[in-house]
């Protein structure tokens, strides 16, 4: 016989297990420990009935996939993974797209086209001739077409 009823705050003191019965949500040894919802379904920390989730979950059960970098406030974060705004590119929407991805004749740097010799624009659409074809000729496909009585590469001679 006990000369006592332990305290089981959120339960229910039992004969059968000489302990408490914690109502739905709580648990401990006198039932006063909050349980975390769906116990942070695995990605995180119960800390006073709080989840504190895993660096990659969030929400209130750690349960939503979380985006590198929150996608930098530069697109949206689907099913763990960024859809970056036009703009911007990479696995956490950090770095600068290229204006057409620089007609495939550059190199894409922090949204700057590095154009290829021959070429130019913020695009590297335009092809460069020498000179400008020293105003004697006409520039297609990056060399110099030049005016009759002119010759050379940019039909300066």
């Amino acid at each position: 016989r006990l000369d006592f009823v332990p305290q089981c705050g959120h339960g229910t003191f039992s004969m059968e297990i000489c302990g408490c019965v914690c109502e739905e949500g709580w648990l401990g040894k006198n039932c006063s420990e909050p349980r975390c919802p769906d116990d942070c379904s695995g990605q995180g920390i119960c800390i006073e009935g709080e989840c504190v989730c895993d660096r990659n979950f969030g929400g209130e059960n750690c349960s939503e996939p979380r985006c590198p970098g929150d996608c930098s406030d530069r697109g949206l974060c689907i099913d763990g993974e960024c859809v970056c705004e036009e703009a911007y590119a990479g696995e956490d929407c950090s770095l600068g797209r290229c204006l057409n991805d620089c007609s495939d004749q550059g190199t894409c740097v922090n949204g700057t086209c590095q154009c290829r010799p021959g070429f130019l624009g913020e695009d590297c659409s335009l092809i460069f001739c020498a000179n400008n074809c020293s105003q004697k000729g006409v520039c297609k496909d990056g060399f110099c077409a030049c005016q009759e009585g002119y010759t050379g590469d940019d039909c300066a001679s």
